[in-house]
Formats: structure tokens, sequence, C-alpha cells
């Protein structure tokens, strides 16, 4: 979930609560709009800076993760190893593959 999207949530439910709340305490109008729309940017900000850091501990937590259980090309191998080396066939070995290909797809 984006930052924003958590920070536009915040808003929204604080400047709800304060119209309710605003409302159920007997406040004009004006007061009560103000007072909402102060505490919808104040929530705003809040809830991006919340966002943000559960974003960040949300993508360090997946690279952490990653890190630590790599998907392994060969279970003998370690994932160091298999990166490292390169399998190369000889071109004698590329023909004769090719020409058993053709034989069973025939």
């Amino acid at each position: 979930m984006s930052a924003n999207v958590i920070a536009t949530c915040f808003a929204l439910i604080a400047f709800t609560g304060s119209i309710i709340v605003g409302i159920a305490a007997g406040n004009t109008a004006l007061t009560t709009l103000y007072r909402s729309v102060v505490a919808m940017f104040v929530c705003l900000f809040i809830g991006k800076v919340v966002g943000y850091v559960g974003q960040r501990s949300i993508e360090t937590s997946i690279e952490e993760y990653k890190l630590a259980h790599p998907i392994p090309s060969d279970p003998m191998k370690t994932p160091d190893e298999a990166s490292d080396e390169q399998v190369a066939l000889p071109e004698a070995e590329v023909g004769e593959t090719k020409q058993t290909h053709q034989r069973s797809a025939a």
C-alpha cells in the first residue's frame, strides 16, 4: 500500500471525525469546518510519515527475506557458485542435441 493512500485515509478519517465531534459539541458551522480542515491537513502530514515508515519497513523485510531464502538453481551449489558458473556445451554436443530433438519431434 502506498504512503499516499495511508495519508489520505488518515486525513479523511480526521476530517469526518472532527465534523461529527464539532456538530455534537454544538459549535458553529464555520468553527467546525475550520477545525476539521486543520485536522485534515495535520493528519495528512502524519499519515505520510506513517505510510513512508511502514512502506520502507515492509520493503526492507522483503529484501532481507529474499537474501536469507534464495531460490536455488542447483540444490548442491550455493547461490554464489551458481551465479559465477556458466555452462557452455562444445559445438559437437550442441549439434548432437539438435539432432536428438529433431529425431524425437519427428
